[in-house]
């Protein structure tokens, strides 16, 4: 279930029922939101937009039948796009953009591996993401919208082989902040990157 609540922490009020606890977004203009929801049981996943209003609904995308679906929604800085991941199963996964309208998405990974985390880097063509890929540990990469290579960022580090995942999160138009999650809540250590080129480190929990 969504619900909204003022900044004060009144006026707390439902929203709209939604079948996946993910990530959800803000629209540009503050009168909805993007979530990932279903039709019924037997639908993937799909990204909506839903009014805070009343609660209506609008399918964006339209991922294949008998695949998981689509999470993460992520808009883009100038309010044109989302972008998002796209399941096959629950770990085979790539990043994908589409415009806020609808339409055909671009896959902009094909790695097929779980996509941890996802944020737009703002004033730049591209996003960052916690991946796995050319048979490296999990880390934190620059995904371009251009479909160049992605690149690592080296300050990010790699993740163990003992069950350790990193995530990141947008946090303002210029920071990324990443946990970098052990086996337990005790061995999180958690990351801020300034966003410039190249990407570097800004603080770090010890």
């Amino acid at each position: 279930m969504v619900r909204l609540v003022a900044p004060d922490a009144t006026g707390e009020r439902r929203v709209a029922e939604v079948a996946l606890r993910s990530p959800i977004d803000w629209m540009q203009n503050g009168r909805a939101i993007v979530a990932a929801d279903r039709d019924d049981a037997a639908s993937p996943f799909a990204l909506f937009t839903i009014d805070v209003a009343d609660g209506r609904k609008h399918q964006v995308t339209s991922p294949a039948k008998g695949t998981l679906g689509d999470s993460q929604p992520r808009l883009s800085p100038d309010g044109s796009s989302l972008a998002f991941v796209r399941s096959a199963e629950a770990s085979v996964q790539d990043v994908y953009t589409v415009s806020v309208n609808g339409g055909n998405p671009r896959r902009l990974t094909t790695e097929n591996r779980a996509v941890e985390g996802l944020a737009w880097n703002a004033g730049e063509p591209e996003l960052i993401a916690s991946l796995e890929r050319q048979g490296q540990a999990r880390s934190l990469w620059r995904v371009f919208l251009s479909g160049a290579s992605p690149l690592r960022i080296p300050d990010a580090g790699l993740a163990r082989a003992n069950g350790q995942g990193m995530s990141s999160q947008f946090l303002s138009p210029r920071r990324i902040t990443f946990a970098m999650l052990g086996l337990c809540a005790r061995q999180q250590k958690v990351t801020t990157f300034l966003v410039t080129n190249p990407v570097r480190k800004l603080l770090a929990s010890s």
